[in-house]
């Protein structure tokens, strides 16, 4: 009944409605204000320190889930997942459930014995708890 009467204000008044939608908007724009920053440092880490050299998409494609890097020394391609996002957020919290880790490790590492993407992806070698993965890396043609 609280919530009802509560929508009803704020929505029957146009400022009332701004103030909550902007209240909405700072919200969502700090929420992952941690996980951006742990992200900056680790991702330096991993590109100065153990030496992989990250990929770079085109500006109109966007990657929200993973970063991905490569190691020119071991030929892998490593994929870290962001949680700077609400769609990796909310994909590390559900692979956390036992079951959708199960089902989510056998996925990647027999998707490339499926026929139609066997020639253009590889099974992970190994997978992370939190839903990174190492693959294979492996050169196609553009």
């Amino acid at each position: 009944m609280i919530k009802g009467k509560l929508r009803e204000i704020v929505y029957k008044y146009k400022f009332s409605n701004l103030l909550w939608r902007n209240m909405i908007r700072l919200r969502d724009d700090h929420r992952y204000f941690y996980w951006k920053a742990y992200n900056k440092l680790y991702f330096n880490y991993v590109t100065k320190v153990r030496g992989h050299r990250e990929v770079i998409f085109e500006k109109k494609l966007t990657n929200g889930m993973f970063k991905i890097f490569i190691c020119k020394d071991k030929r892998n391609v490593i994929k870290f997942i962001r949680r700077d996002n609400p769609s990796s957020n909310k994909f590390y919290r559900r692979i956390k459930n036992r079951e959708c880790y199960k089902q989510y490790s056998q996925v990647l590492t027999s998707i490339g014995n499926i026929d139609i993407l066997g020639m253009h992806v590889t099974n992970a070698t190994k997978i992370l708890k939190n839903g990174g993965y190492v693959s294979p890396y492996k050169k196609g043609k553009i």
